[in-house]
């Protein structure tokens, strides 16, 4: 339940609540807008006062909409066409072989996955951690230089940078990060046909899972271009968190299950 009331203190002081309705912060302005964080809602009409950020890619919907006015089958919780959640375990499994994250992806609202994945490097005592946390990110340069298909993490400027922690437990700022397939058995360096994320601190999709898991993201196709990269944009959530984990899970079954009975 969300507190809808002021709040007065023992000396009768009154604290403005300004966490409305579904615990979102209300503005100042006029209108007393809510704060979705992609969009601006007015309780007192029902509506959007913000455009969808990539309403371009939707030109048969008003650009005020919100999950192409279907919130019932739909999510879009950060106003862009495809979000990743990488939720994982609480700490490495300390053994590079094992993929411990289930990863989801919401394409225009719609849920794909489970795939398997991790968010962890194969061995954090000689290799840096991602942060948990939500991060953008594109599909401009691929993997080792675009010979693979990779998802890039950028910060707001658009620079391959991330917060991560080093095998000291320091905060340290990590560069060239993406999400990536793991190394297949055939590829295994020592010849003994064994898989492994083959992560040096980039988060990665175990190779059984890699081709559909890519298949949700914008590569390109045209004559002479590089098919290992693209023009996919949006947002990345890495998670270790055990209660926010079960929760989003169980959110994303309900969401795919009602989508799956509507054939969608």
């Amino acid at each position: 339940m969300v507190l809808t009331k002021n709040a007065t203190s023992s000396q009768g002081i009154v604290v403005p609540n300004k966490y409305k309705y579904n615990g979102k912060e209300e503005q100042e302005m006029p209108g007393k807008w809510l704060d979705y964080g992609a969009r601006m809602y007015d309780p007192s009409l029902g509506r959007w006062h913000s455009v969808d950020p990539l309403a371009k890619n939707h030109y048969d919907f008003t650009p005020y909409n919100y999950v192409l006015n279907n919130p019932m089958l739909f999510i879009d919780p950060f106003g862009m066409d495809t979000t990743v959640y990488v939720l994982d375990q609480a700490s490495n499994p300390d053994n590079k072989r094992v993929y411990t994250a289930d990863v989801y992806v919401d394409v225009d609202g719609k849920i794909n996955g489970p795939y398997k994945g991790s968010s962890y490097p194969n061995d954090d005592s000689k290799h840096n951690t991602l942060d948990d946390g939500e991060y953008d990110y594109n599909n401009e340069s691929g993997h080792k230089g675009g010979t693979q298909k990779g998802l890039n993490i950028v910060n707001e400027n658009g620079e391959r940078k991330a917060d991560g922690t080093d095998p000291e437990g320091n905060d340290v700022e990590m560069t060239v990060v993406n999400v990536h397939s793991g190394v297949k058995p055939e590829d295994d360096p020592a010849g003994l046909n064994r898989e492994n994320r083959g992560s040096a601190g980039c988060p990665t999709i175990k190779p059984s899972d890699a081709k559909a898991f890519f298949n949700n993201f914008n590569w390109n196709t045209g004559a002479g271009q590089n098919s290992n990269k693209g023009t996919s944009t949006g947002k990345i959530r890495i998670s270790r968190d055990q209660t926010y984990n079960t929760n989003k899970k169980n959110y994303l079954h309900m969401i795919k299950r009602t989508q799956l009975n509507k054939g969608i």
